[in-house]
């Protein structure tokens, strides 16, 4: 099991890697004030990582701040160079006495890799706090894991990657936008709102719908990039066409797009992507495998992407997990699924 660290030793060492990841990606170094909830409320000169191409910035304290806390905050606004900017998400660490406050999580494997962890709320005085509960709830692509603290308390914490390894970057900012979608959703009181009525069959399990609106950013004026959400008008339309008894609510500590229940067993799981790329049926049907693994009997399982995949590698990998894929097409304001009867017959 992966073990929370607060060695001052390790922490620098993790400080080293993370800087390192953003110098290799080209990350520009600016400065700016950053709003914040400290003693103060901006800390004014701060340095800046800043990623251009994929809209990241990142600041990094290089010794202990308030309350002991080594600051490490991530953020996608640049704002004007004269305003203060806000992080989107604040992945604090400590050394020494276990700080049960702070939202970050040093974690190291038995071997010595470092992987950075976030706890999984969002919080500030900036509006668009996210409890605990309402970011496991809500959050698309990632799941809680076990990590064991000093004194052998375990917890369940988001880890969001190894540093050093390829994918780490990419998966950082994945994370940094999931938290930018959820404080968006947030101000706008979408994740106070009452899910629908959970399942006759398991009174636990729920659907929440996921934000499809397009935005600049998720929230942020400032942001130029314009986002799709597509992941999130094709699961809301799966859900809808298959009816109340698909539901994606956390299962086995785990959060799948959408899954039907029988019985409160999982009888068939649905996978989203909204690109047929290689990376995403990689990720697609290591998902389908890992959140079916809990149930008694393995669920069927259903790919859910733009276009049947054409390479001959991907063709025998579906065949030999038994996915049956379903495809689908936005038309305006709808989406068509195209093989979804015949999937669910099957």
């Amino acid at each position: 099991m992966l073990k929370v660290t607060n060695s001052e030793r390790e922490v620098r060492r993790l400080r080293s890697a993370l800087v390192q990841e953003f110098e290799k990606a080209g990350a520009e170094n600016l400065r700016r004030r950053i709003s914040h909830p400290g003693p103060s409320s901006q800390l004014g000169n701060a340095r800046l990582y800043w990623l251009r191409e994929h809209g990241l910035w990142m600041h990094i304290s290089k010794a202990k701040q308030y309350k002991g806390r080594w600051y490490c905050w991530f953020g996608m606004d640049l704002g004007s160079e004269g305003s203060p900017v806000g992080a989107t998400v604040e992945i604090n660490l400590t050394t020494g006495q276990v700080d049960r406050g702070t939202a970050g999580r040093a974690v190291v494997s038995d071997d010595g890799e470092l992987f950075l962890a976030h706890k999984g709320l969002l919080g500030g005085g900036r509006g668009g706090q996210v409890s605990l509960v309402n970011f496991r709830r809500t959050i698309c692509g990632f799941a809680p894991e076990p990590v064991e603290h000093s004194d052998n308390r375990e917890e369940s914490v988001f880890v969001i990657g190894r540093l050093g390894d390829p994918e780490f970057l990419s998966s950082l900012i994945r994370y940094v936008r999931e938290c930018n979608r959820l404080r968006s959703l947030a101000r706008q009181r979408a994740l106070s709102r009452k899910s629908k009525t959970p399942s006759a069959e398991n009174k636990r399990a729920a659907f929440n719908p996921e934000n499809e609106k397009d935005g600049t950013g998720g929230g942020y004026q400032n942001t130029p990039a314009q986002i799709k959400r597509v992941h999130g008008r094709v699961t809301n339309a799966l859900q809808n066409a298959l009816g109340k008894q698909a539901v994606n609510s956390q299962r086995y500590a785990m959060k799948p797009d959408l899954y039907l229940l029988h019985d409160r067993a999982m009888s068939v799981l649905f996978e989203v992507k909204a690109s047929s790329d290689t990376q995403s049926l990689f990720t697609a049907l290591g998902q389908l495998v890992v959140y079916g693994a809990g149930e008694a009997t393995p669920p069927k399982r259903v790919l859910v992407c733009p276009a049947m995949p054409r390479d001959p590698l991907f063709r025998k990998a579906i065949d030999m997990l038994d996915v049956k894929v379903v495809t689908f097409t936005l038309k305006g304001k709808s989406v068509d699924f195209d093989g979804l009867k015949e999937a669910l017959l099957e």
